[in-house]
């Protein structure tokens, strides 16, 4: 059924839910909600099924019985995640003949995953590392540096013809010819019709499900650079005071 499978991951806080929302908008490609299925080898979730399967049944829905009958009975984990996608596009009403998974601690595991399936697809979306650290939830800051740092080494580190690096700038500063590439890269059509199409309610893209805003309204360029302001300028100073920061971001381009 499914004839591309893509692995999202990279930076938290890069993007990547409105990045999955977008291509989740194609005909062509299923992204649905995270789920983190692809965070530890299949045998560590067959170990234990029932809360794997629980917690991917709150983001899928399709039935934790059926979940854990999945991840008992496969014998991979891309194996495993194709059924689940097959039975999460039925309860969507969708046909689709690719899909993606998105989560940002993907990157961890990219080396095993490429490993156990060499026709596997990976997509990074990276960040500015000071835009990263000073996003705020409920007033406070929510990212560690060092979180920033081990996904971006983890990214940088990953030497793959199938891996395409998105950076989040790129992707607010010109949404149209970034999702041409992306497309192109996976070798399925592009239409402009999916940079309006991803704020329409779909059962795969439920905005009251998901802790981000910005996936409801317009891509804006505005989005970038928040780190200048000046009440961020403690949160900065500790970034810049980290001993791998300047690396990452200078191999970045930042």
């Amino acid at each position: 059924m499914f004839t591309r499978r893509l692995i999202i991951g990279g930076v938290p806080r890069a993007g990547t839910t409105l990045f999955r929302y977008v291509i989740d908008a194609s005909p062509d490609m299923l992204a649905g909600p995270e789920t983190g299925f692809f965070l530890r080898p299949l045998a560590l979730q067959q170990a234990r099924a029932d809360r794997v399967a629980a917690r991917v049944d709150r983001a899928l829905e399709i039935g934790k019985e059926a979940i854990q009958g999945i991840i008992e009975e496969s014998t991979s984990s891309v194996e495993a995640y194709d059924r689940m996608m097959a039975a999460y596009a039925g309860r969507a009403g969708v046909e689709k003949n690719a899909w993606a998974e998105k989560t940002p601690w993907n990157c961890s595991s990219y080396e095993w995953l490429a490993r156990s399936d060499p026709d596997l697809f990976f997509i990074s979306l990276v960040r500015d590392g000071r835009d990263v650290v000073t996003s705020k939830l409920d007033g406070r800051y929510y990212i560690s540096t060092q979180a920033y740092v081990e996904t971006m080494e983890f990214v940088q580190a990953f030497d793959h013809p199938r891996h395409l690096v998105i950076r989040y700038e790129s992707m607010v500063q010109d949404p149209e010819a970034t999702f041409r590439e992306v497309f192109s890269f996976l070798d399925l059509p592009f239409t402009n019709t999916m940079l309006d199409a991803y704020r329409s309610p779909s059962i795969t893209r439920d905005s009251t499900k998901v802790n981000q805003p910005k996936v409801t309204g317009e891509i804006s360029q505005n989005w970038i650079n928040r780190w200048q302001d000046p009440e961020h300028e403690e949160r900065i100073r500790e970034f810049d005071s980290h001993p791998r920061t300047h690396a990452v971001i200078a191999s970045a381009g930042y």
